[in-house]
């Protein structure tokens, strides 16, 4: 069946319904320079933008204690991924709820990493194939999140006073 084709579905309450059915996941205008270009405006807007430290990518981010992840689903399907080590978890942590780093606690981490995840991935969304929709934000401490049946499609490192976050965006591979 072809995106052109369809079928009728009666529903167990009576309605008759016409199933269209893609047979190609869409494609998206989502790359490493439109990746860049969402993450520097939510990073600015919500962290803040160290004078010292410019906005430029780093190659080995080494390991990432803190996951945050977005699903989306509909048109296009996979996962916004940000990691990052603890140091910069509660870094975005003491910026986004406007904390003393010093009082900064695991809940007000994993509350920051996934409302900076949701913001990422409502920012993606835009570029992605309507409809689309947002799942609720996940985060972990083990630093290890699989995401079976996916592949990355593009993902970018980028230091926060000197540690590392990465951003990664993962597309449900159906081939």
């Amino acid at each position: 069946m072809t995106s052109q084709e369809g079928h009728r579905r009666r529903l167990k309450c009576g309605y008759r319904v016409r199933v269209q059915v893609d047979a190609q996941p869409a494609t998206v205008a989502l790359d490493g320079d439109s990746l860049f270009d969402l993450v520097a405006k939510s990073w600015t807007a919500y962290l803040g933008q160290v004078a010292d430290e410019p906005l430029t990518r780093i190659e080995d981010p080494g390991p990432l204690d803190v996951v945050a992840s977005i699903s989306l689903t509909g048109a296009w399907d996979g996962h916004i991924v940000i990691s990052m080590t603890d140091v910069a978890a509660a870094t975005v942590a003491a910026a986004m709820l406007d904390l003393d780093p010093a009082t900064v606690t695991e809940a007000d981490i994993a509350d920051a990493a996934g409302e900076w995840v949701n913001v990422v991935g409502g920012n993606a969304k835009a570029l992605l194939p309507k409809p689309c929709q947002l799942s609720l934000p996940m985060t972990s401490r083990s630093g290890r999140i699989r995401f079976p049946g996916t592949r990355p499609l593009c993902s970018l490192t980028l230091p926060l006073r000197g540690e590392p976050v990465t951003v990664t965006v993962r597309q449900l591979d159906l081939s």
